[in-house]
C-alpha cells in the first residue's frame, strides 16, 4: 500500500490529482458508505426493538426473531467481511494496490464460490469478519459523508449565492457569514480527494489489521513468485531433454558412423601391407581422436540430461555415476523403481548429487563419500558427506549457491554444514509435491 496510494498522498498534490487515485478512492468511500449502512441498519433491527421493548426476549416469537435478526447480521458482517477482504487484497479487483498479481489459471465458478463460502469459517475469520464489521462503521460513517461532499457542497455554494441575489445583499455587500459559507464549501471540495484518500488508505490498515490482509497478500505473492520459478523450471527441464535428444541422435550417431567408416578403411589399409602404413596410421589416429570425442560428447550428454533418468529414474542414474566415480563410495539408495516423483524433483536430485560428487573431487581432497538418498512421507532425502578437508563456503556464482536455487526452485531446502578440517555435510530435502515454505528457508545452517 505505501508504494500505491499512500505514496501518492505524500507526493506533491499535481502528481496526486493528476492520478487516477482520487477517484479510487472515492469509489472505496462510497462502496463503504453503503456497506456500513447495510450494517449499521442490521445492527439497529437486531438491538433497537429489544430495547424499546417491542420485542420481549420472554417470549418465544420475540425470542425467534431476535434470533433471525443475530443471524441476518452475522451473515451480513461476514459478507461485508469479504467483500472488504477481497477489496484490499492484491488482485484485479483491488482498488488499492499498485502492483496486482500476475493472473493465475482460472477457477470454475463454482470452485470460486465454493472457495468464497468456506473462507470465514477458517482460521477465525468469522470472528475476525465480524470485529471489523463492528470497527468498520464510524469509518463508513465518514467515508460515506466524504463521498457526498463535492455535490452537497456544489449545492450549499449555488443555495448560499441564490440566497445572495435573492436578498438583494450583494449590492450592499456580503456578510461575513455569507462569505465564510461559499469559502468553507469550496475548501472542502477542493480537499474532498485528499479526505477520500486518506479514508481509502484507513480503510486498507483496518483490514490489514483486524483480518490479516498483509499476511494474505504476501503469501500470494509468494505463492505467485515459486508457481513461476516451478514453471521456468520445468521449461528448462524440458529444454534439457530436448537438447539430449538431439545430440545423442544427430552428432553422436555421425560420430559412431564416422568410426565404423574409418575402420572399414583400415582394414583396407592393412590389406595393402607396408607401402600403405603411413596411411594406415593417420586413419588409426583419426579412430582414436573420434573415439575421445564421443567419450566427451557423451559425457556433455550425460551432464545436459542422462537418458538414463529419463527411462529408469533416480536410482539407475545414481548407479551409473557411481560406476564411473574415481573415490569409493558407500552409498545406501532407498527409492522406489514404481511410482516416481515428479520428473522436475528427480532432475533436481540428480543434479544436486552429481555436483556434490563433484565438489569432492575436485576440491575436497577427500578419500571416500557417503552417500544416501530416501523416500519416505513424500519427501526425498539427500545426503552427502565427504572425509575431506572441509571449509566449503557459497558464493554467489558459485555451485553451490547454484545448487541452492535448484532445490529452492522446487520449494526444497538445502543445508551444508563444512567447518575447516572437515566432514563436509550436505543435506537436501525436496518434496515430491512442492509445497510453500516461509521465504529464506531455502539454504540455511551453513557454516563456511
Amino acid at each position: 500500500m505505501d508504494d500505491g496510494l499512500g505514496a501518492a498522498l505524500r507526493g506533491g498534490p499535481r502528481d496526486y490529482l493528476r492520478s487516477s487515485w482520487p477517484w479510487r478512492a472515492w469509489g472505496w468511500c462510497a462502496q463503504a458508505g453503503v456497506a456500513g449502512g447495510i450494517v449499521y441498519g442490521l445492527g439497529a433491527a437486531v438491538v433497537v426493538p429489544v430495547a424499546s421493548g417491542t420485542w420481549r426476549l420472554t417470549t418465544i416469537g420475540g425470542v425467534l426473531l431476535e434470533a433471525l435478526m443475530l443471524l441476518l447480521f452475522t451473515v451480513t458482517a461476514m459478507l461485508i467481511g469479504a467483500w472488504q477482504r477481497q477489496l484490499a487484497r492484491v488482485g484485479r479487483s483491488t482498488v488499492l494496490s499498485r502492483y496486482p498479481l500476475p493472473p493465475g489459471p482460472a477457477a470454475a465458478t463454482g470452485r470460486r464460490l465454493s472457495r468464497a463460502l468456506r473462507a470465514p469459517f477458517r482460521r477465525g475469520a468469522l470472528v475476525r469478519d465480524l470485529i471489523y464489521a463492528v470497527a468498520f462503521l464510524p469509518l463508513a460513517a465518514a467515508a460515506a459523508l466524504a463521498a457526498l461532499i463535492p455535490p452537497f457542497s456544489v449545492l450549499a455554494g449555488l443555495a448560499g449565492i441564490g440566497q445572495l441575489l435573492a436578498s438583494g445583499r450583494i449590492e450592499s455587500g456580503p456578510d461575513l457569514a455569507d462569505v465564510a459559507g461559499v469559502a468553507g464549501a469550496a475548501v472542502v471540495t477542493l480537499g474532498a480527494p485528499w479526505i477520500w484518500g486518506w479514508l481509502a488508505l484507513a480503510g486498507y490498515r483496518l483490514a490489514e489489521g483486524v483480518m490479516g490482509v498483509g499476511a494474505t497478500r504476501a503469501a500470494e505473492r509468494e505463492q505467485a513468485w515459486r508457481a513461476s520459478r516451478r514453471r521456468l523450471s520445468s521449461a528448462f527441464e524440458a529444454e534439457r531433454r530436448r537438447i539430449e535428444r538431439d545430440l545423442h541422435d544427430g552428432p553422436q550417431q555421425r560420430i559412431l558412423a564416422q568410426m565404423l567408416t574409418l575402420g572399414l578403411a583400415a582394414d583396407e589399409l592393412r590389406a595393402l601391407g607396408e607401402p600403405a602404413a603411413g596411411a594406415l596410421d593417420l586413419v588409426e589416429r583419426a579412430r582414436r581422436e573420434n573415439g575421445a570425442v564421443l567419450a566427451e560428447l557423451r559425457d556433455l550428454v550425460r551432464a545436459i540430461h542422462p537418458q538414463v533418468l529419463t527411462d529408469r529414474g533416480l536410482a539407475a542414474a545414481l548407479a551409473e555415476v557411481l560406476s564411473r566415480f574415481p573415490l569409493r563410495v558407500e552409498s545406501r539408495l532407498e527409492y522406489p523403481q514404481q511410482n516416481r516423483p515428479d520428473p522436475l524433483v528427480e532432475s533436481t536430485a540428480y543434479f544436486v548429487v552429481l555436483e556434490a560428487l563433484s565438489n569432492a573431487v575436485k576440491h575436497a581432497r577427500c578419500r571416500s563419500v557417503e552417500l544416501d538418498v530416501r523416500l519416505t512421507d513424500d519427501v526425498l532425502h539427500l545426503l552427502v558427506v565427504d572425509d575431506g578437508i572441509g571449509g566449503a563456503t557459497v558464493r554467489p556464482e558459485g555451485g553451490l549457491a547454484g545448487l541452492a536455487d535448484r532445490v529452492a526452485a522446487v520449494a526444497g531446502r538445502l543445508r551444508i554444514d563444512s567447518p575447516p578440517g572437515g566432514p563436509t555435510v550436505l543435506r537436501a530435502d525436496i518434496p515430491c509435491q512442492p509445497r510453500l515454505i516461509p521465504p529464506g528457508r531455502q539454504l540455511e545452517d551453513i557454516d563456511g
